[in-house]
């Protein structure tokens, strides 16, 4: 099989964005779990995968497919918009929305 192959089915199962396991993934396209994390590996730098293996998130996930999508409700922004500072830090400020992001989408607050 491809990598490009390969790359594109390992999309196509985490655009569900669901979690999904390693094993899971070489289960269903036939192929080892070392080369699915060479592909998640591979993938991550191009689109936003998140691996976990804490308690509360287990296995590889897609944290979103769409670059249009809402990621803070109305009352999130204007909540993180009143506790920053008034500096412009604007580099910071978008560094730490990305990880505040990430850590809403991996559900480690839940």
């Amino acid at each position: 099989m491809r990598s490009r192959f390969i790359q594109n089915e390992i999309l196509v199962l985490l655009s569900d964005k669901n979690v999904h396991t390693a094993q899971e993934i070489a289960d269903t396209l036939e192929i080892s779990v070392g080369t699915v994390y060479r592909h998640i590996n591979d993938l991550s730098g191009s689109y936003p995968i998140t691996t976990g293996c804490s308690s509360s998130f287990r296995g590889i996930r897609l944290l979103y497919n769409n670059p249009d999508e809402q990621i803070f409700s109305e009352w999130e922004i204007s909540f993180l918009i009143s506790i920053f500072p008034t500096d412009k830090n604007e580099s910071k400020a978008k560094s730490l929305l990305k990880k505040l992001y990430d850590l809403k989408q991996a559900s480690c607050f839940e």
